[in-house]
């Protein structure tokens, strides 16, 4: 720990010393409804050389320049370029405000702003604007934003009937969301058709392979923020999506000239669509096995500008799910419901040209019960958590150094698995997991400068501090995190990064597909909170001017995993929840590689994952080394679309990946004519290769900057190609008992699936 501190505080003080040479550029880039503009560029020349810089997710950008005098040209498409001649001898504020491109709008969207909706912002990170992803083939006819990580390189494909990601080998519950600041616990509606997460309502969203950001702490994986639309609506504006499956409706309120109301709804009626094929009926009309599925989730934001520097912001999301499952065969009635819900209310305040300040107070729950009938019994199965928080974000600069530090506060209440089971005749039995408080405390600062003329550093510390349960069990862990990238020239960059993380909330999951059973547990005295370290480097260039290429290689090392051998908590007089949870460690390496071209009638990106993930438990496989159930070697992914003409749009996209490990029997026997598995090694087998193909076609009734109409045909998985979820193994024994054959079936949840949407603006 000292050591940890030390290197930190040399680190810090090498920074002053070498930012000490030069001057700071720096402002915000606006355009004339005071909207930030996120990725605009700016481009700071002299006789000698050419500098680039982007704005970053506050629509400010900074750079430091020696003495001399440089032209400034500023730029973001759909608007008039800036340029300015400016001498530099002093730190320097220019701000700026865009007027947009009247002449050149329309031509500029239709041909290049719409694939531009992903750009790589740093080194391990993606930052995607979803209304410009709109050319990637979906079921529902918009942009699913989970959907959309799993086409880029270090994110495993999930496979069907799996809502969730893996990042870099990591588990589900190693990835952090959240949605104007507030986390969320639930990301998925339908075993994953469809993402918590409603495009029409989202500006844009920031992705971070590594969770290098000091600010996002308690994962030990990646960190994904959903940005709302944060803009004060000038005039009534409602967009939306008609579908055969679902629905969506977008409705924008002027309230005043400083405030406004934004609104959007989602609601599916797949029922109507599927129950027919899904739903069996025996005969003179008894039903035999019925499917009912429903889903809905709503958005709200209240924007108000207090001043010219000061804005609030209040969001709201709601989901809700319902499956009910009735089965005349097995007598079984059940009924599964999940959902979320999360507030958050942010104050921003810019104090002076360098320093703004952000508060923001949130809360957020996830809630899944299970209740299941079945011949005479009832069984209820429930599981919730909540978080209600504070946070505070100060971003400053000092002596040319930019800073971002501030204060996090976190109160949780988790209930695990609580079970309730009546049988008639019999009194109830209860099998309550101890619900369980903890918080957490956290310092964090960032900062970020430039070592030399090529050379930029990223230093960041977190220090959390975390309590839980009534014994108050304690955890006080340093968390750094560093970034240097070197840019010998415009065209190309080299990074090197290294992150500590440490995870007190712990996502138990109960199958291989990630049904909404899955639950939460804190750490606490017998649960120890995870632990992970990672070093990346990496390399980036544009191989020509519309053509960018990256490669990077990653090492993590994850101690304290926990592993949860039971689909659901245990009924026995002895058993707890903290003695069924194993404890062990794993490792995670891999290659990452991303061709992307952003312009031109043809547009898209190809990604590919080489990756390795294991793990070591005493109790499983002889404490040996063995791959984890989502180590997937290889992941292939192409995005791509074809714009034939202004009318007409072309997408495809092409997904290849290795199937999902699991354990099968090795050998099969007789023991008193009753047949016994016997197992070698864990995960010792794989499912079938992932491929999928989808493919869309979309035609512009109507294409102007303020209104669409835009109609859009579909199909999920155009092959029509089977990839099993699962493998369940048939015993076939022959009529003296003394021999038997198995059979492997693979179990499939939905193969090819067409649709029809019409896509609207106004």
């Amino acid at each position: 720990m000292k050591k940890t501190i030390l290197l930190i505080t040399c680190f810090l003080i090498t920074i002053k010393i070498f930012s000490q040479n030069g001057f700071t550029l720096q402002g915000f880039v606006k355009n004339k409804f005071e909207l930030k503009l996120i990725g605009a560029s700016v481009i700071i020349s002299n006789n000698n050389e050419i500098r680039k810089t982007i704005s970053d997710s506050n629509g400010r950008y900074f750079i430091v320049l020696d003495n001399g005098k440089y032209k400034v040209e500023i730029n973001h498409t759909g608007y008039d370029k800036i340029t300015k001649e400016i001498e530099i001898n002093k730190n320097i504020i220019l701000d700026v405000i865009l007027e947009e491109d009247i002449n050149k709008l329309e031509e500029v969207r239709i041909q290049s702003d719409r694939i531009k909706g992903l750009s790589n912002t740093s080194n391990n990170m993606f930052e995607f604007s979803p209304n410009k992803l709109n050319e990637i083939p979906s079921i529902i006819g918009s942009v699913d934003i989970v959907k959309l990580l799993q086409l880029t390189p270090g994110i495993q494909n999930s496979g069907d009937a799996n809502g969730y990601i893996y990042v870099r080998g990591a588990e589900p519950g190693h990835n952090l969301y959240t949605y104007a600041d507030a986390p969320i616990y639930g990301i998925s509606h339908l075993l994953g058709i469809f993402s918590t997460f409603n495009d029409n309502h989202v500006q844009k969203m920031t992705f971070d392979k590594s969770n290098s950001n000091p600010q996002n702490g308690g994962r030990l994986s990646s960190s994904l923020n959903i940005i709302p639309v944060d803009k004060v609506p000038t005039s009534i504006g409602v967009k939306g999506n008609i579908g055969l499956i679902s629905s969506q409706l977008n409705i924008e309120i002027p309230i005043n000239k400083k405030s406004g109301l934004i609104l959007s709804g989602r609601k599916t009626y797949i029922d109507e669509v599927l129950g027919p094929m899904l739903n069996t009926k025996k005969e003179f009309g008894k039903q035999e096995q019925k499917i009912n599925y429903g889903f809905s989730d709503f958005n709200a934001t209240y924007i108000k500008k207090i001043s010219e520097k000061q804005k609030l912001t209040i969001n709201v999301l709601l989901t809700g799910d319902n499956l009910k499952i009735i089965d005349s065969n097995y007598d079984l009635n059940a009924k599964l419901t999940w959902g979320n819900t999360a507030i958050s209310s942010a104050w921003q305040s810019q104090l002076t040209k360098k320093t703004n300040i952000k508060n923001i107070i949130y809360y957020s729950k996830y809630k899944n019960n299970l209740l299941v009938t079945q011949g005479g019994e009832i069984m209820n199965i429930s599981s919730s958590i909540s978080e209600l928080g504070y946070k505070n974000i100060l971003e400053y600069e000092i002596n040319n150094i930019q800073f971002e530090s501030g204060v996090q506060y976190a109160c949780y209440n988790l209930q695990p698995q609580k079970i309730e089971v009546t049988s008639l005749g019999i009194e109830n039995i209860e099998k309550l997991a101890k619900q369980v408080q903890a918080n957490n405390f956290a310092l964090f600062i960032n900062s970020k400068t430039k070592l030399t003329r090529n050379l930029l550093a990223e230093v960041g510390l977190r220090l959390n501090y975390y309590t839980a349960g009534s014994n108050l069990n304690q955890f006080l862990h340093f968390e750094p995190k560093i970034l240097l990238t070197y840019t010998p020239n415009t065209n190309s960059s080299y990074f090197v990064s290294y992150t500590k993380q440490n995870q007190y909330l712990n996502l138990i999951t109960t199958s291989s597909v990630g049904i909404p059973t899955d639950f939460w547990v804190a750490s606490s005295e017998s649960i120890p909170s995870q632990t992970a370290q990672e070093v990346s480097i990496g390399y980036n260039t544009n191989i020509i001017n519309n053509i960018k290429f990256s490669i990077s290689s990653y090492y993590r090392t994850m101690d304290k995993l926990l592993e949860y051998p039971y689909g659901i908590t245990q009924f026995n007089e002895i058993t707890t929840l903290q003695n069924d949870i194993l404890i062990g460690s794993g490792q995670s390496y891999g290659l990452e590689v991303m061709v992307k071209k952003d312009y031109g009638k043809v547009k898209g990106w190809f990604s590919y994952t080489l990756g390795w993930s294991e793990r070591q438990f005493n109790e499983l496989n002889n404490n040996n080394k063995y791959f984890a159930k989502y180590d997937r070697r290889h992941n292939f992914a192409l995005t791509s679309s074809y714009e034939y003409n202004s009318k007409l749009s072309i997408g495809l996209t092409q997904i290849l990946s290795s199937g999902n490990r699991f354990t099968m029997p090795t050998s099969w026997y007789f023991i008193n004519n009753n047949p016994v598995k016997e197992y070698s090694e864990f995960n010792n087998a794989k499912l079938p290769n992932y491929v999928r193909t989808d493919f869309s076609l979309s035609y512009y009734l109507i294409r102007t900057p303020k209104k669409e109409s835009i109609l859009t045909f579909s199909i999920y998985n155009v092959m029509n190609i089977e990839n099993p979820i699962y493998v369940v193994m048939d015993i076939y024994i022959n009529k003296n008992s003394n021999s038997l054959a198995i059979q492997t079936n693979n179990k499939t949840l939905y193969k090819i699936i067409p649709s029809i949407n019409w896509r609207f603006k106004f």
